[in-house]
């Protein structure tokens, strides 16, 4: 038998309110639910708080066990193992708690309150209960006299006083889930309430004095707003918590630190090793200290460690992140038992932070830039940004090309994601382990409204090229109008203006240089990828950073190369050609009426990035077969020349020049079509012979690698 009394010293436990509401949060997990509803009623002048879950619900069996003593039917992947969460976390919020519940065959209302059984002088626990039958729509066992007087207890006590206020509650559950009434909230020691309600309208803050955790060694803001608790109190967050009608945006913790480095930990109670994550919060280097999880929960927080305790600057601005399954927590979950397995956690913990710090280097005493120079630095440091999608059956994270997460009051889903590759909710959610040791940007982000202008552009240009392509299809029929001529003439200057733009795959290969507004100086890098769906190109920087940037104002390509080894093909003397093939190649290109880049597509599929651009010219009478394959030959000996060059690079350029052979065949034989092979060696012949060793050249190559010249071509 308990004591009514027991109720209050049993929530006692619970020091600091947040904990107490993180117990009812914690049971919703347990209950697979995917949505959580922390309402405040009735607004503007709150009097009540209610929790509502989707979650499975309860049985009226598991209802009685819940708000019973002595039972637990938590299971082994719950964060719940005692079976005294509900209990002393409802009561610590409020003297009285009405639970409302749905299993999808029955509803059933549960009343937990001090204030009845005070009431009443209750020597034990008493627990009204009423369950309806959803199929039948009626009360079980409604003629048993004890459900008649649960009934009336809780339409006495509870605020709904009535039955069609209570049906209305019940309504509130369409589907399974559970909602608890948490009304009478406590009062301070000096009588007034220990909540904020007017400080923000779509949260939850503790009163000044009421701010202090009774852990923390200096306030955060985490000790007093509930949305700022909420958004760090699941590693890996599983449910999307709503507060005042307001999404909390959960963090990713370990995503929001800079410089990141794991490390593996394997406790002797355990049966797998864990991994210990440390960075630095360069969001706020006065926020650190260790977050400390249990089964994906948090339980401490900015927990100062080692040298964090010295005064000094040395860990500061450190934040160390793990879960640590093998830990026991205390009855609040707020503290882990001190045992033997703690305090060798907690020296790991000490270990690896004094690793982590002198391998960051940065220290003058150690070779580093300095504390000072370090946090100046990175403060122009701009980390991936990750948000998770709303659509609460996907839940998905997803990596933005944003400078902030969307606010909490914003829908996102995975649509908006300006990432083709993960913009609907069917895509695979990114490895986010890996993305611990991808390096950040060296400048800020896009933000929205600059996203939307980029995409406007890229539509505007998109309609200019159709255009272009439409008077180009004019052209080719020769079966012009006035009218047609007079268009013509009104978009001539266009028509020059885009002759100059040059974009797409046609930039692969070429160097650029790139403006940071946020350092105010250009970065030169080579373009090694065009992503058509974005319209925009992978470059890879001098200083070995590789990242997507669009083409504007800040985006300007070098017109000559800085390369060392990259042959010019174009500018000097062309090699002597006869007036027959001279006419041959003007027919074929007046025939086809495209530059040559098109006309040898289908020969230089497999042509590496960094030989492209010896084929960027606008005529087919410009090319210069023999200077083409001396140019590929002396950018062989200068890779054999270059020490980084290794086996992969080699195998690749034999192959190019194994495609120069397959070019020049081609080509030859507009002149020479009865001795292809006599006409390669010609035309191979001068190039062979500079002084110097000769690359291997292949005589044969799969037929695969070399698909059809295009149907509208014909070398006669």
């Amino acid at each position: 038998m308990t004591h009514p009394k027991y109720l209050h010293s049993n929530s006692t436990s619970h020091k600091w309110v947040f904990g107490a509401i993180a117990e009812l949060i914690d049971n919703a997990v347990d209950a697979k639910a995917n949505q959580f509803h922390i309402i405040a009623e009735p607004e503007p002048n709150p009097t009540r708080l209610i929790f509502q879950d989707n979650g499975r619900g309860m049985t009226p069996e598991t209802l009685h066990k819940m708000l019973s003593f002595g039972h637990c039917d938590k299971g082994e992947g719950d964060i719940g193992k005692y079976g005294n969460g509900f209990k002393s976390g409802a009561m610590r919020v409020g003297q009285d708690a009405l639970v409302l519940t749905c299993d999808g065959k029955t509803k059933s209302a549960g009343f937990l309150s001090q204030t009845f059984l005070k009431a009443i002088n209750a020597n034990e626990v008493l627990v009204p209960m009423v369950t309806w039958d959803l199929e039948l729509k009626e009360i079980i066992n409604q003629d048993d006299q004890r459900v008649q007087h649960s009934l009336n207890v809780i339409l006495r006590y509870s605020p709904y006083t009535s039955h069609r206020s209570l049906k209305e509650q019940l309504a509130k559950l369409t589907e399974t889930g559970t909602r608890i009434v948490v009304f009478n909230l406590r009062l301070s020691e000096d009588e007034q309430l220990e909540y904020d309600f007017t400080r923000k309208p779509n949260d939850i803050y503790l009163k000044l004095e009421q701010e202090q955790h009774p852990s923390s060694t200096d306030s955060v803001e985490v000790d007093y707003s509930l949305r700022e608790y909420c958004k760090i109190l699941y590693l890996r967050p599983v449910m999307q918590i709503y507060i005042r009608g307001q999404r909390v945006r959960p963090k990713l913790i370990t995503h929001t630190l800079y410089k990141t480095k794991v490390y593996s930990y394997k406790p002797s109670n355990a049966s797998e090793p864990i991994s210990i994550t440390y960075g630095f919060n360069i969001a706020n280097r006065y926020r650190f200290g260790m977050m400390l999880y249990n089964r994906n929960r948090l339980i401490r927080y900015y927990l100062r460690i080692g040298t964090q305790l010295a005064g000094n600057s040395i860990g500061n601005g450190v934040i160390g992140v793990v879960d640590a399954p093998f830990l026991q927590p205390t009855h609040n979950k707020q503290d882990f038992v001190t045992n033997n397995q703690y305090i060798t956690l907690k020296k790991t913990l000490v270990k690896k932070l004094t690793e982590f710090w002198d391998q960051a280097c940065i220290d003058k005493s150690k070779g580093g830039i300095g504390i000072g120079d370090f946090w100046k630095r990175a403060r122009t440091i701009q980390l991936p940004v990750w948000a998770q999608c709303d659509n609460p059956d996907c839940m998905k994270w997803r990596k933005m090309e944003v400078a902030s997460p969307p606010d909490d009051g914003v829908d996102w889903f995975c649509k908006n994601n300006t990432d083709a590759e993960h913009n609907h909710c069917h895509d695979p959610e990114e490895n986010m382990d890996l993305a611990l040791t991808q390096k950040p940007s060296k400048r800020k982000r896009r933000t929205q409204d600059e996203i939307v202008e980029d995409e406007l552009t890229k539509l505007q240009k998109k309609e200019r090229i159709l255009k272009k392509k439409r008077r180009v299809l004019k052209n080719r029929t020769k079966s012009y109008t006035e009218d047609d001529d007079d268009d013509d003439d009104d978009d001539e200057d266009e028509d020059e203006e885009e002759e100059e733009e040059t974009g797409g795959d046609e930039l692969v290969g070429k160097m650029v240089k790139i403006y940071w507004k946020d350092e105010g100086k250009w970065f030169k890098g080579r373009i090694i990828k065009y992503r058509e769906t974005h319209d925009d190109y992978q470059i890879e920087y001098e200083d070995g950073d590789v990242m997507y940037e669009p083409k504007n104002e800040f985006f300007k390509v070098v017109e000559e190369s800085t390369h060392p080894s990259r042959p010019k093909l174009f500018g000097g003397e062309r090699a002597p050609a006869s007036n027959e093939e001279r006419d041959k190649v003007n027919q074929l290109a007046r025939t086809c009426n495209v530059k040559l880049k098109y006309v040898l597509d289908s020969l230089s599929i497999f042509l590496p990035v960094h030989l492209t651009p010896l084929l960027e010219f606008k005529n087919i009478s410009e090319f210069d077969e023999k200077q083409f394959c001396q140019a590929v030959i002396d950018y062989h000996k200068s890779m054999q020349d270059t020490k980084r060059r290794n086996e992969m690079q080699i195998d690749s350029l034999q192959e190019s020049i194994s495609q120069a052979q397959h070019k020049a065949e081609a080509l030859s034989s507009l002149s020479n079509p009865t001795d292809p092979g006599q006409a390669q060696a010609q035309t191979l012949g001068l190039a062979l012979s500079t002084p110097g060793p000769a690359p291997t050249i292949l005589n044969t190559a799969h037929p695969s690698l070399y698909p059809p010249v295009p149907n509208y071509i014909n070398f006669v």
